[in-house]
């Protein structure tokens, strides 16, 4: 279980690091997007970042991947 914990921390790490622009989303606003706590507004403006952002968007994928699985052990 150590090593599998310790390759979702570098794949959140990698993501973390390849998001290098500043208009980039926080960890807290993509987590709560992914959690369905931001109202419409807000959902909106995450997803248009999402749409034209790789970098947010695969953080995004790893991130939801990672929630997963973490549910799944529980």
């Amino acid at each position: 279980m150590d090593n599998y914990d310790n390759i979702l921390k570098n794949l959140i790490k990698k993501a973390s690091e390849n998001r290098t622009r500043e208009d980039c989303l926080s960890e807290e606003l993509l987590a709560s997007y992914l959690d369905n706590l931001v109202g419409s507004t807000e959902r909106e403006i995450v997803e248009n970042h999402l749409y034209r952002c790789n970098d947010c968007r695969q953080h995004s994928i790893i991130l939801n991947r990672v929630r997963k699985e973490l549910r799944i052990e529980q």
